[in-house]
């Protein structure tokens, strides 16, 4: 049987993984593996679980706003807003 870890972001949320291994050794390094990447992530400003769509364009969407309220960014980005949310997420949401 495979070793199923557990670690918990930044978010709060606890997040489930399979190392897909029955090593004990492997798992470990599978764990170290995926501990450093949800940290790289987290200092790059990135969502630490890109599980879903709807996180991801939830994520997205916050990104573009950002860019538009501190003056940068394209006056395409509401559009693209727009569509996101009144299309995609509906559509492919989980």
């Amino acid at each position: 049987m495979t070793t199923v870890l557990a670690g918990k972001l930044a978010s709060g949320e606890w997040h489930r993984f399979s190392t897909k291994t029955t090593d004990l050794e492997q798992a470990k390094d599978v764990a170290l593996k995926f501990y450093f990447a949800a940290d790289e992530r987290l200092k790059n400003k990135l969502p630490q679980n890109t599980r879903r769509f709807k996180q991801v364009a939830e994520y997205a969407c916050e990104r573009m706003r950002n860019e538009l309220a501190s003056n940068g960014g394209r006056v395409v980005f509401k559009d693209y807003i727009t569509a996101i949310n009144r299309y995609l997420i509906p559509y492919f949401g989980k």
